[in-house]
């Protein structure tokens, strides 16, 4: 659905194979939510707002485009695949506190904004988180809640690190290596 209109939304969606996404915005409200099996490029900046349901990616998400998710708080959002390794999205943001479970080993974002992850965070693998901005001191990187997983953590930035929540408390990382960041905060 476009707009994001609850009105018109689907109940649940579920594309098989590889997807462009240029919908503006997607909006689902049943428990099934929004699965993506293949791999996803963004064609403009894109909103998910899957209600109560999870929003899996099972491959790589990849374009030059904004992507929002939102969701209800027991929801999860999870990618398996890597962000922005073949083509840098210009920004990640989920803007509610859910759950995101990330597979992939790699997260590019290249614009202002960065990158937001608004609720705890699963790791599932050695992961790189990568902000780059031509405008300097901006891009930053903000986990607004916990991070947990037995992986080794690589973030640069030529903006802020911002760690809203404890790193490692459930579920201890094996390393984190901190690179180019303008400014940590934790």
């Amino acid at each position: 659905s476009q707009g994001g209109s609850q009105a018109n939304a689907l109940h649940s969606l579920v594309v098989n194979g590889p997807v462009l996404l240029s919908a503006g915005a997607v909006t689902t409200v049943g428990a099934a939510g929004q699965v993506y099996d293949g791999s996803a490029t963004l064609k403009s900046d894109l909103t998910l707002d899957s209600g109560v349901g999870n929003v899996t990616f099972t491959r790589t998400v990849d374009g030059a485009a904004a992507l929002v998710l939102r969701s209800r708080s027991t929801s999860v959002v999870k990618f398996e695949g890597d962000i922005g390794g073949g083509m840098a999205l210009k920004s990640l943001v989920i803007a509610t506190p859910t759950k995101t479970v990330l597979g992939g080993g790699r997260v590019i974002t290249v614009d202002t904004v960065g990158q937001r992850y608004g609720g705890p965070l699963e790791l599932r693998r050695n992961t790189t988180f990568t902000s780059t901005s031509v405008t300097p001191a901006t891009g930053t990187i903000w986990f607004q809640d916990r991070i947990d997983g037995a992986v080794a953590v690589g973030v640069a930035t030529a903006g802020g690190v911002i760690f809203g929540g404890s790193v490692g408390s459930g579920v201890a990382l094996s390393g984190l290596r901190i690179d180019k960041a303008h400014a940590v905060n934790a």
